[in-house]
């Protein structure tokens, strides 16, 4: 697997040796043994080791770990195993670099229903 050289620069001084409770949960979700043919049709984040997963959700907040989480199930276990539930009234800050430099305040409800779109709600 060849990852890009700005990704492990990115990766490396935050790597650690994983821990026994780590390794646990690492082997606990995942669910199939990446091979040639799965590989082609995932994610190159999903082809990362199970250890790099818990590490990248490490170093996230809550409400950034839940919008990751909601990607796929892989990552919504790990997401829930390691944040639980968040609230939708948490607050997340917003850069909008491409346009101007700036940032803002929204609400994680918010966000996540400009990204589901009119089809779909949220359930009490």
């Amino acid at each position: 697997m060849n990852l890009p050289i700005s990704l492990l620069k990115l990766l490396m001084p935050r790597i650690r040796h994983p821990t026994t409770k780590s390794r646990e949960l690492a082997r606990e979700i995942t669910t199939e043994e990446a091979t040639p043919a799965t590989m082609s049709t995932r994610s190159h984040l999903l082809a990362l080791p199970p250890e790099l997963h818990l590490e990248i959700f490490k170093h996230l907040r809550p409400v950034s770990s839940t919008c990751l989480g909601l990607t796929c199930k892989e990552f919504y276990r790990i997401h829930k195993q390691l944040h639980g539930m968040v609230g939708l009234h948490e607050p997340i800050i917003i850069c909008q670099p491409r346009r101007y430099p700036s940032w803002r305040f929204t609400r994680l409800g918010a966000l996540l229903t400009k990204w589901a779109g009119p089809k779909f709600y949220f359930h009490r």
